[in-house]
């Protein structure tokens, strides 16, 4: 896509260190390249991967917002939608484009609009450090089994090597238990958080960047490492947590949440009919259609949960699922669409519960 934004012609892109839509869509082993370096989230990174990923052109999520303005009003020619047959000058080929086109339109008009468009770069965009995040950590933590390895190999050869010299046996075996005893009252505590610190990196919950849920409190995960986590508050500041402590408590990892939700709990009238529910949900049915873009049409309405058996109030929660990646901004604006329309239905249909 950056070649196409600056019109660069597909026989020069190699000479260009680029990760092409081709390579995105149409993934082939056997391209490849081992000579490259890895950026982290706003930064380049440059420890060599094990793994073979191409360097990609976006350094950050500026970036990539500046490419899918760019890209989509050059392709889409000034206009709000973009059809198949503009799309399709983007990518080498029309196979590459097909399947393009069939991770961008999550549609059934066929066409991808300038907001959609926007928000699936980003999305992708977020995957992709997150990918290279994931490596990176799996890399690291290869690392430290390695050295461990290392360590215990060089302690065996040792004690061989004092075997073969004629150092007593008996001594160097009661030597080496009462070191570990020693050890053992000094560094118990320390071992046990070690293990619990190496148990939260190889679960790896969280990346850098993610927005995760701890006792009920917001964080953004800052930065991370064998020993503890750096986290940002809703108010800007620092706290820092051992990753001891994490493993304990429940982490809500929002960021990778695999279903973008929004949930509306209420309280109904008991004295409403079913005929009235169909009506309210039809309703909210036909306004989802007008807003594809940001939701999809299926919803759930169901109770609170199951322990609500009470004849009194009927305790209801309304279930939305969003589409792509949407920001806590984002979901604040749509929370106050539904929630103006949810209001407004249960007055209509005289179903809002009364004190």
């Amino acid at each position: 896509m950056k070649n196409y934004r600056h019109e660069v012609p597909s026989s020069s892109s190699s000479e260009l260190s680029t990760c092409s839509c081709k390579d995105v869509f149409c993934y082939d082993i056997s391209s490849i390249d081992n000579s490259f370096e890895r950026r982290g989230l706003e930064e380049i990174d440059t420890t060599k991967p094990i793994l073979g990923i191409n360097q990609p052109v976006l350094q950050s999520i500026s970036d990539a917002k500046t490419l899918a303005r760019d890209v989509f009003l050059k392709s889409s020619e000034g206009k709000d939608i973009l059809y198949y047959e503009n799309f399709n000058n983007i990518f080498p080929n029309a196979q590459t484009a097909i399947n393009a086109f069939a991770y961008f339109d999550n549609g059934t008009d066929k066409t991808i609009t300038k907001k959609t468009f926007h928000d699936t770069i980003i999305s992708f965009y977020m995957d992709r450090v997150n990918l290279e995040k994931s490596i990176n950590r799996a890399e690291q933590f290869a690392q430290i089994v390695g050295n461990i390895l290392y360590v215990v190999i060089f302690c065996f050869l040792i004690f061989i090597y004092l075997i073969i010299f004629g150092f007593p046996l008996r001594e160097l075996l009661a030597l080496s238990l009462s070191s570990a005893i020693a050890l053992n009252f000094i560094a118990s505590g320390f071992a046990k958080d070690l293990y619990y610190n190496l148990l939260l990196l190889f679960s790896h919950q969280f990346d850098i960047g993610d927005e995760i849920i701890l006792d009920n409190v917001e964080y953004k995960i800052f930065k991370y490492d064998i020993f503890s986590t750096l986290l940002i508050c809703e108010n800007g500041g620092t706290i820092k947590f051992l990753n001891s402590d994490l493993w304990k408590k429940k982490i809500i990892n929002m960021t990778r949440a695999p279903e973008k939700i929004l949930v509306f709990k209420f309280k109904m009238s008991p004295n409403i009919s079913n005929n009235l529910v169909c009506l309210f949900k039809h309703d909210i049915h036909e306004y989802l259609k007008s807003r594809k873009f940001d939701f999809y049409d299926s919803f759930t309405l169901q109770s609170v949960t199951e322990n609500n058996v009470g004849i009194d109030v009927i305790e209801c929660c309304l279930i939305f699922k969003c589409k792509t990646f949407k920001n806590k901004a984002r979901k604040f604006y749509l929370r106050i669409d539904m929630t103006n329309l949810i209001q407004n239905l249960l007055k209509k249909y005289s179903m809002l519960y009364l004190k």
